[in-house]
């Protein structure tokens, strides 16, 4: 018989409740590092301008974001057709991407250096995305964060 503490049961518990939300950060990393590592392949070793290969890499981690979010983040909630679930994973990873665009401009015109003003932003979207996700995408209802 195994005994577990009740720290480790804390621990436990937590990532049991908040198991959606830490699934999601799980799969934001892999996307980020798709996307990542494709550009850095296309730059390198493709004749192909900094534009295209960002716009591809882009192209892939959006697509590996719904994938695994729809294979592992809401899997319990994947009722509605592929391609309307995707066409509504696309207009959420649009207005995340004019809200990123916007809020840029808005926080460099502020006196915000680039490169912060990206690690705030992506926090602001990433927050946006999950809750446009849950909510719009695989219409998920209810208080809870699971």
């Amino acid at each position: 018989m195994i005994l577990i503490s009740k720290d480790t049961q804390g621990i436990l518990s937590l990532i049991a409740r908040y198991k959606r939300p830490l699934l999601y950060i799980i799969v934001g990393g892999i996307n980020t590092g798709v996307d990542f590592v494709a550009f850095q392949l296309l730059y390198f070793f493709t004749p192909l301008a900094g534009a295209v290969c960002q716009g591809i890499s882009y192209t892939l981690g959006v697509t590996c974001s719904f994938i695994l979010n729809r294979k592992l983040t809401f899997r319990d909630h994947v009722q509605a057709a592929i391609t309307r679930q995707a066409g509504k994973f696309l207009l959420v990873n649009l207005a995340s991407l004019l809200v990123s665009v916007a809020g840029m401009h808005l926080l460099i015109q502020a006196g915000m250096s680039a490169p912060v003003a990206k690690i705030a932003i992506t926090g602001v979207t990433a927050v946006m995305n999950y809750f446009g996700y849950k909510w719009f995408v695989f219409g998920i209802r209810g208080g809870k964060m699971r």
